[in-house]
């Protein structure tokens, strides 16, 4: 039978849809181990960023439990450093109080305080160390004569007869002159507030 060539043009065509086949197979099979490839990629980088992570999780709790540690037997100093621009916020530090002063302190909470004289902005000291107190009321600085560093000269405030008013606290030793200073904390400032001066400390 004579069929002009049109089996061979069939199985021409059959051959070439198979081979197209196996083509666009062979791709399919070959993005879905690249896919694979990347998915396990990517996981093992998670896994070490885990790890990493753990890690560093670890050694921070470590150091939170040395630093408590420290803290509790008073052998290290924790610095509180809030928001630099923070308005009437300061940084705290707490430790055993000022070296040589008495009494030593446990974890005593402290921080520094701007002291100029009144209107000036120049005639200012910083004293570092001076003890938060949260049941007292204004501000008590040691001054250089009685083993502190405060030494700037302030106004001394009168009492109604004119002569220099001082006080005692609590019928010890500790006494000296009260004065008029303005006091810087963080970026407020109370002007012309009374503060006492203490010039001893009972040893």
């Amino acid at each position: 039978m004579f069929d002009g060539g049109a089996l061979r043009a069939q199985e021409a065509q059959a051959i070439a849809s198979y081979d197209q086949s196996v083509a666009a197979y062979r791709q399919t099979v070959l993005t879905a181990f690249q896919s694979v490839e990347d998915n396990l990629a990517a996981l093992a980088a998670l896994r070490g960023e885990l790890q990493a992570e753990r890690a560093a999780e670890r050694a921070a709790a470590e150091t939170l439990r040395i630093t408590q540690d420290q803290t509790k037997s008073g052998s290290t100093t924790v610095t509180v450093d809030p928001t630099a621009t923070a308005y009437n916020v300061l940084p705290i530090i707490i430790d055993g109080g000022p070296p040589g002063i008495a009494p030593n302190y446990v974890n005593g909470l402290f921080t520094s305080v701007r002291v100029c004289a009144p209107g000036s902005t120049t005639q200012c000291q910083t004293i570092d160390h001076v003890l938060v107190d949260t049941g007292s009321v204004g501000l008590r600085l040691l001054s250089a004569a009685g083993d502190g560093e405060f030494s700037l000269s302030l106004p001394q405030q009168k009492a109604p007869d004119g002569n220099t008013l001082a006080e005692f606290v609590d019928g010890s030793f500790i006494w000296g002159p009260v004065a008029t200073a303005d006091i810087y904390l963080g970026d407020e400032v109370a002007s012309s507030t009374p503060i006492q001066v203490l010039a001893h400390l009972p040893h």
